[in-house]
């Protein structure tokens, strides 16, 4: 963490995160909307595709209002 400093906050927290987010294992990954929904799930490393759809995605939460 220290060494690629993420721009994006990482969460730990045991038995309360897991109960928030029902992740099933790691890694696992949430993006949130501006009201702190959740609008995407990754579970795993995903591949190309998954950045792809990701990067869709957080584009075009950046666009709205």
């Amino acid at each position: 963490m220290r060494a690629f400093r993420p721009p994006f906050p990482i969460l730990v927290g045991g038995g309360r995160m897991k109960q928030a987010y029902h992740y099933r294992g790691l890694p696992y990954s949430v993006l949130l909307d501006r009201q702190g929904r959740i609008i995407e799930r990754i579970f795993g490393f995903g591949g190309a595709e998954e950045f792809r759809k990701l990067r869709e995605t957080i584009a075009k939460e950046a666009r709205a209002p």
